[in-house]
């Protein structure tokens, strides 16, 4: 054993409480770490490893950082997977003996307050109980404060929800630890998993967690913003499919509906266009009221961009008030408050101008008459403000009688100093003599080398040296040092009333928690308002019809993220489904050909519709939906024992288990991942029975033609293709759906088209031309081990032919000027 410190021991001891963290132990203006978490951290850090008691059998590794960058390094060792407690100084630490130390705040991957490389990450906290029968799992965002319910009540829906919100940690019973983990591993949930003793009630298990890692109280939480209206859901599979807040390259917003959509100035503004996304709505009075909001703001330009341009000088009141709960506020986020709080009578007389009484009505949410405004006035300077309450003078004069006069005492400062100076001067005959401070050495008198040459030492025998320098030497005096001892102790005085007086400003705040939370929300509406008209304005996007016999028309519809990417370039297409004549249409036609992307858009307006925003069509009549399912795009699980195909089935199976007759339903090449028969076979009989049992509006694409004779003999289904325009053995893709299905697949011109060696793609043409005409491939062909080696003598067109036999030795020029006119009236009749 080695023997420690006092010091040490402390340290060791209170480590001994925290095992599974990175202990950050404060010592002076440094955050210092030793033995494993020191080798540890200077990895991750990149920070150089030193040690105590170096060379010596108690030798213990050691590294650290000053306190000023505890949250650089601290996101870095969070982001590395690992949790971090912070553990400051409680006592004085200029009273003799070993200075008082504890933990004040444990940081998770859950409870990281802020991620400023990227804002539009929501960091969430998860908690997964089980209660009675039922499982329930509960997100929540512990920088603002937001409590958001999952759905479901068994492990797949819990396992679905996390999925879709992606927590960075999940808080378990202990006792579901082992068989949660597991599953989350099959899952391929990523996430820092903690477990809980004797706590099993989701909001219980995060008010506890929150409490115990930050030290702090909980009554800031509150549920997530505005979800009074009656939504649906948005399963994972939807989700993915749809790429509505995620792409499918890198799973980051970039590309997705949601970043598409998205001209929100504000970072509530954009989380609450998240929310809605995920959860659409399926209250047709809700709807209009969005729309009529987003109608007013699009017609109103003038007025939209002059909130806009007031929203940008918003901060984000939630977090200000969580950092204040969870003690990590500043005096900076104090102005920032008041910042706030200050231009809400110009965001309120910029909504009062609008013509539009629900805009007007939107002023009243933010017409704040609280008593902080007028507080934070009176006690803020309007300069930058520090980060932490002690450094600078951040509060106003007169805001505090005791702070004025402890001011008072230290602005003499300079004026003693200065004649102190004077007076030493005249004492020493050094005209060169400067009194300075600094951190390190606190107040001195400093004179040059050369100055002492020509002194006589009984003029500055009154001084006692203090330091040596290689040109000056630096000296104290009682004068000083008294000066010094009552500097110092109003400079403490000073800091401990800011602290004082900061605490009490806090309390303030917390008093009106309340209303900034609503205040915080409205704004947010507005922002999300705005930002959706912007968008329809920008894009000509138009506002959809709520549909009342629950048909969906559209038309000239396009993907919104496709479509802005391709600009005018990009086809649009119509879309009519009924209960009629068109409950189900199959859509034939060759890869790449466009199905999908009419498939997704399709979904993606009806989704744009349910927030209550305006849609890319030229024009739309849609329906409530009690659910959208979608199941497009080819993946296995291999973790879970799932290929491609059984996915494929699992998906389809929960579809035609769930869907109702007010679902819309979305399928993309069903039984493509098994032999020709069983696909075409178990495609067909789906078909049939979304017809008569689930009767829900349908897009099915597929390669199976042979399907379009059979949807001709269903009631209320029909078929589309995606159109093509073939000339001499080449197509066009037109990007363009119509009626009629095709009865023929164009694969090979796709594999073509994708780069196959023209070996290969003459083979299967030789191929299938024997497997259309029933004559079976000879066993040879297939056995010669050359044939993709020797090009495959192509077959020549006539005009090949000719062009081969032609002497254009002997061909004049009036000839070969014949010839060419004769071809070309030939190629006009083609």
């Amino acid at each position: 054993m080695k023997k420690l410190t006092p010091m040490l021991q402390q340290y060791f001891a209170i480590k001994a409480q925290y095992p599974d963290c990175v202990l950050l132990f404060r010592l002076g203006d440094f955050y210092e770490m030793f033995g494993t978490d020191a080798e540890l951290a200077s990895q991750i850090l990149h920070i150089a490893l030193t040690a105590r008691n170096k060379g010596t059998e108690n030798e213990i590794a050691m590294c650290g950082f000053p306190h000023f960058s505890a949250d650089q390094y601290t996101k870095k060792l969070i982001r590395a997977g690992h949790k971090v407690a912070i553990c400051d100084q409680i006592s004085d630490p200029n009273l003799p003996g070993i200075v008082e130390r504890d933990v004040t705040r444990v940081i998770t991957p859950g409870t990281l307050l802020s991620d400023d490389e990227d804002e539009t990450k929501l960091r969430l906290l998860a908690a997964v109980s089980y209660q009675g029968q039922n499982w329930e799992v509960l997100f929540c965002n512990v920088s603002t404060g937001e409590l958001m319910p999952g759905f479901g009540t068994t492990l797949p829906d819990i396992l679905e929800q996390l999925h879709i919100r992606q927590p960075t940690e999940i808080l378990l019973a202990k006792e579901h630890e082992e068989k949660v983990q597991s599953l989350l591993r099959q899952s391929n949930i990523i996430a820092t998993v903690t477990g809980l003793s004797g706590v099993y009630e989701a909001e219980g298990m995060i008010r506890h967690y929150i409490e115990r890692t930050q030290k702090s109280a909980t009554n800031y939480l509150h549920q997530e913003l505005h979800r009074e209206a009656k939504t649906i859901a948005i399963d994972e599979m939807t989700l993915r499919n749809l790429e509505i807040v995620r792409n499918n390259h890198d799973g980051k917003i970039y590309g997705s509906l949601l970043d598409t959509i998205n001209a929100t100035i504000t970072a509530a503004g954009f989380r609450l266009l998240h929310t809605m996304l995920l959860h659409p709505l399926a209250d047709a009075n809700a709807i209009m009221y969005r729309q009529d909001i987003v109608a007013g703001f699009t017609e109103e330009s003038i007025v939209r961009k002059s909130i806009q341009n007031l929203l940008k000088q918003v901060h984000d009141i939630e977090k200000i008030i969580a950092k204040i709960v969870l003690r990590s506020g500043s005096p900076r986020d104090l102005g920032n408050l008041s910042q706030t709080l200050n231009l809400l009578p110009n965001l309120y007389q910029a909504l009062q101008k609008s013509l539009k009484p629900l805009i007007r009505e939107l002023a009243e949410t933010i017409n704040y008459q609280g008593p902080l405004t007028e507080l934070l006035n009176k006690a803020l300077v309007s300069d930058t403000l520090p980060l932490t309450p002690q450094e600078g003078h951040w509060l106003q004069s007169g805001f505090d009688s005791e702070l004025d006069e402890i001011r008072r005492r230290v602005s003499h400062t300079q004026e003693w100093l200065r004649e102190y100076e004077e007076m030493e001067k005249q004492k020493t005959g050094i005209e060169q003599l400067k009194v300075r401070f600094n951190t390190i050495s606190g107040f001195y008198i400093e004179i040059s080398k050369t100055s002492l040459k020509n002194i006589a030492l009984e003029k500055i025998a009154h001084l006692t040296r203090k330091q040596t320098l290689v040109n000056v030497e630096r000296y104290s005096s009682v004068e000083l040092h008294n000066f010094e001892s009552e500097y110092l102790a109003a400079e403490e005085k000073m800091k401990a009333r800011q602290n004082v007086l900061f605490s009490h400003l806090c309390q303030q705040v917390l008093a009106e928690k309340d209303n900034l939370q609503k205040l915080a929300k409205n704004i947010a509406l507005i922002d999300v308002f705005s930002s959706l008209a912007q968008i329809a304005e920008e894009y000509h996007y138009t506002r959809p019809e709520i549909s009342i016999d629950n048909s969906l028309v559209i038309e000239e519809g396009k993907h919104p993220m496709i479509a802005r990417k391709l600009g005018s370039s990009f086809v649009a297409n119509d879309t009519i489904l009924n209960h009629d004549q068109q409950q189900l249409i199959l859509i034939t036609g060759p890869n790449m050909g466009g199905k999908s992307t009419y498939l997704r858009q399709v979904a993606l307006i009806e989704i744009l519709f349910l927030i209550g925003s305006f849609v890319p069509a030229q024009k739309a009549r849609l329906p409530l939906v009690d659910h959208i399912f979608t199941r497009i795009g080819a993946q296995d699980h291999l973790l879970r024992g799932m290929s491609t195909f059984m996915v494929e089935m699992s998906e389809t199976a929960n579809i035609l288990r769930s869907a109702t007759e007010k679902s819309l339903i979305i399928l993309d090449e069903i039984g493509r991942g098994t032999s020709t028969y069983d696909g075409l076979s178990i495609a067909w009989a789906i078909c049939d029975y979304l017809v008569h049992s689930v009767k829900a509006k349908t897009l099915f694409a597929s390669h199976y033609h042979e399907l379009i004779q059979v949807i001709e003999d269903l009631p209320h289904a029909s078929n589309a293709s995606v159109a093509i325009a073939e000339q001499a053995d080449q197509i066009t893709f037109l990007y363009k759906v119509v009626p009629g299905g095709i009865g023929k697949s164009y694969g090979l011109e796709v594999a073509k088209r994708a780069g196959l060696p023209p070996s290969v793609v003459q083979y299967a043409r030789h191929i299938l031309q024997e497997l259309e005409s029933g004559i079976p491939v000879p066993t040879q062909a297939k056995e010669d081990a050359t044939l993709f080696s020797v090009p495959i003598a192509p077959v020549q067109s006539k005009l090949e032919q000719t062009l081969e036999q032609l002497d254009i030795n002997t061909l004049s020029p009036i000839d070969a000027l014949l010839l060419l006119k004769t071809w070309k009236e030939k190629l006009k009749q083609i």
